[in-house]
């Protein structure tokens, strides 16, 4: 009881530098599993609903909390996402992350017609925008992407009517998936760019279709 005690003192005395430190060296040891999956370009990320139940039990545990705002453009600065990072016990000490933001436009096609309604995007620019802030407060880490040399020499060839035929009737996001996978390995790089326009296109009216 007594050593218990003792760490409680501790953890409560700790600077807010020192109980982030904390929590980062938790989550690492929690050994966290992705659930998001992009199915087209076969990787996986962190959603978060993978991290967030922890994380909040450990900011319990050391007495820190989180608030999340986004910035409207002032005059001479452009909006931003920030996160406060505050020390419970002396919520005067608080350590401050920032990041630039970008418009989100979910189901939206190439041509700017359909997509979800404002809410909606404003919803998917909050979720995305906190999720990454929190990543980055706490070091939560993903596989860095780094383009490799087929993507570098990718070109602006145009698809055959067949291709592009294919990916527009596919079903569902899985049978896209799966259909553009195949037209990437029979085409080859040199495709690469006008295959993922098609894709994000075609993702995105499936998407609308669901909304």
């Amino acid at each position: 009881m007594k050593n218990k005690n003792k760490d409680s003192k501790v953890k409560k005395e700790a600077n807010i530098y020192q109980k982030i430190q904390s929590v980062r060296t938790e989550l690492v040891n929690l050994n966290l599993k992705k659930t998001g999956k992009n199915t087209y370009s076969n990787f996986t990320y962190y959603e978060l609903g993978d991290f967030l139940p922890s994380l909040n039990r450990l900011m319990d545990k050391y007495e820190i909390m989180t608030r999340f705002v986004i910035q409207s453009k002032g005059n001479n600065s452009p909006e931003k996402a920030v996160l406060e990072v505050f020390n419970s016990s002396k919520p005067e000490e608080r350590v401050v992350f920032y990041s630039g933001t970008a418009e989100v436009f979910i189901g939206q096609k190439k041509d700017g017609s359909g997509g979800a309604e404002p809410i909606q995007n404003l919803g998917g620019k909050i979720t995305y925008m906190r999720r990454y802030l929190l990543m980055i407060a706490f070091e939560i880490v993903e596989s860095d992407w780094v383009d490799d040399k087929s993507r570098k020499e990718s070109s602006e060839k145009a698809l055959d009517e067949v291709s592009v035929k294919k990916v527009n009737e596919a079903k569902n996001i899985d049978e896209l998936a799966k259909v553009c996978r195949e037209i990437k390995t029979k085409k080859g790089p040199k495709y690469q760019k006008a295959l993922m326009n098609l894709y994000t296109v075609r993702k995105g009216e499936l998407e609308n279709k669901n909304l």
